[in-house]
């Protein structure tokens, strides 16, 4: 024997085995998506080689030839499942239809037909006993042969076409597991070129085989090629409405879908975002980063919330392992839960509106209404009317509660449709509106601001009321009128604050916490609710509001955390 045709004999025997093996993992898997197909074309190799290996080791001449033609089975049933699987894996199944399987059976039928009948010597001149070739015989091709080798040829080139332009328009975290299978597919085809060439004299496509096998296991034991194909990926991140992120343990974006794309552009004014590292998508956002890294160094999977922008997300950050259990990366979740947010808050405010007005009415109101009541008994009794004075003026302080009870509801009410402000505009349209007597209004500075503009010139005459009405103290037959200042806050390039300040007596340290709460006052004929009011209208901006003494003495209101609008500045 000839030691090279030993090797041969070797050769199709492994590529045999181990086509046996792969298609029986693959089986295992028949229920995914294109295990079948794929399972159809290892199959087909199996048969391809076996056929080779048994027309090398029998001994009648006359079986070798048969044989030699029988292989084509598995040449033929190779050929069209391989493209079958192609159309599932990259995403047109729609195409594998009853018509579709039928035109590919067409090729299939015919060759098998014209290997074992060949009528009129179309598919091969001649096919003889040739004890001194490696399988035991040898062929001369004829015209049917390479017409059907152009079509198999075209088919994998069909098939090589439609994986790599999956590998273009693939993300990164897929494109592994692609490449390895268009290997795959490719490796038969470039071994049997020898052979079709006669460059050797014995089929070397098993030599591709053996490729392909290596590939394929590849790609289903650490792709997971028929545990989770890209078309799947395909199907459900790119239609979930939340943004999905995939990092690596590089700290780099391997993966997103269309929702966490259009996340980055909008907070960061990042486009392209795989290959890129996390710190330069964040950079923009330090506050974002750092619960970036607060979350990765714990190495738990947990689920936090996030404000940003005036918005509120749910992150859900899960950790990433290959199938040897080996930490390879983190999966972020990102949902945009501000309107969820805003119903809570909204729920909140209301109750505890609820709660203010169930106290307004057994106190702020019942209070006036007992002493209204007891002067109605006196003018009764004693017939002065004089008493009814009493009650006029109870009276009005009642509607003045019942009035700014009502405010204290409409301006809790979220601003949802801001617009850009000037802040010195709106500051003297208010100034404008209040009985400022004497007072004076001194404008230190203006920024642009995105707010309510009606809203917050409420909150400002509540603020000019609020100091004109504690700044100013009896001396005698004279008043002294309070000056008020107003000016900016810089907090950053994003937002800013401002700030109503006064030369009045100012509000006691111990009392900064209870100004803003509802029904506080100092005033006799004060109704408490003016600062309350303001710290509604700052709420439903999702600004903040402070007190603290200002400069001169006096009381100073500070609202931060506001938009600022920089391409507006004055």
């Amino acid at each position: 024997m000839v030691p090279d045709a030993a090797y041969v004999k070797v050769l199709y025997a492994v590529s045999t085995s181990l086509t046996v093996v792969l298609g029986w993992v693959v089986w295992q898997h028949r229920e995914k998506p294109g295990a079948i197909p794929l399972f159809g074309s290892i199959a087909g190799a199996a048969w391809w080689s076996a056929g080779l290996f048994l027309s090398s080791v029998v001994s009648d001449p006359d079986l070798s030839v048969l044989l030699g033609r029988f292989y084509f089975v598995g040449v033929v049933t190779m050929v069209a499942s391989i493209a079958l699987f192609a159309l599932e894996y990259t995403g047109r199944e729609h195409l594998v239809t009853r018509r579709t399987v039928a035109l590919l059976s067409i090729h299939p039928v015919a060759v098998v037909f014209l290997a074992f009948v060949n009528p009129g010597n179309v598919f091969y001149a001649s096919i003889v006993a040739d004890p001194s070739a490696v399988t035991g015989f040898s062929v001369e091709r004829a015209i049917g042969f390479w017409i059907h080798v152009a079509y198999s040829y075209g088919v994998t080139l069909f098939v090589a076409v439609l994986v790599f332009e999956m590998l273009y328009r693939s993300r990164a975290l897929y494109r592994g597991q692609i490449v390895v299978l268009a290997a795959a597919v490719l490796s038969p085809a470039a071994a049997n070129l020898p052979t079709l060439l006669n460059v050797v004299s014995f089929d070397t496509t098993p030599i591709g085989f053996v490729a392909s096998n290596a590939l394929f296991t590849l790609a289903i034991t650490r792709y997971r090629l028929i545990d989770l194909a890209p078309i799947a990926r395909d199907r459900v991140l790119d239609t979930v409405e939340d943004a999905v992120y995939v990092v690596d343990r590089d700290h780099r974006i391997v993966d997103v879908n269309p929702a966490a794309r259009e996340l980055a552009e909008g907070t960061s004014g990042a486009d392209e975002l795989v290959g890129r590292d996390i710190s330069d998508l964040l950079s923009p956002l330090p506050e974002a980063y750092e619960l970036y890294r607060d979350i990765v160094e714990t190495g738990e999977e947990q689920t936090t919330e996030f404000p940003l922008d005036g918005r509120h997300y749910d992150i859900e950050a899960t950790t990433i392992d290959d199938s040897r259990g080996s930490h390879v990366g983190w999966l972020f979740l990102v949902r945009d839960i501000t309107v969820r947010k805003r119903r809570e808050q909204e729920l909140k405010r209301r109750n505890e509106q609820l709660n203010e007005f169930a106290s307004v009415v057994s106190h702020d109101l019942r209070n006036p209404l007992n002493v209204a009541d007891g002067y109605v008994d006196l003018a009764r009794t004693t017939g002065d009317v004089s008493h009814l004075e009493e009650v006029d003026a109870t009276l009005d302080r009642m509607e003045a509660i019942i009035d700014d009870v009502l405010a204290l509801a409409r301006e809790g009410e979220g601003v949802t449709d801001p617009t850009p402000v000037s802040l010195q505009s709106v500051a003297e349209a208010a100034w404008g509106n209040v009985d400022t007597a004497d007072g004076t209004l001194r404008i230190v500075d203006d920024v642009t601001i995105s707010a309510d503009r009606d809203r917050l010139a409420r909150l400002l005459e509540n603020l000019f009321r609020n100091s004109i009405e504690h700044g100013c103290s009896d001396l005698s037959d004279e008043k002294q009128f309070v000056g008020i200042e107003v000016g900016t806050l810089g907090e950053s390039s994003r937002t800013t604050g401002f700030y109503v300040a006064d030369d009045g007596p100012g509000i006691p340290e111990s009392k900064l916490d209870q100004v803003f709460e509802s029904g506080y006052t100092t005033a006799e004929d004060g109704t408490g609710f003016g600062l309350a009011i303001v710290k509604q209208i700052a709420d439903a901006h999702g600004w903040n509001c402070s007190a603290t003494e200002s400069d001169r003495g006096g009381a100073r209101i500070e609202i931060r955390g506001v938009t600022a609008r920089l391409d507006e500045q004055n």
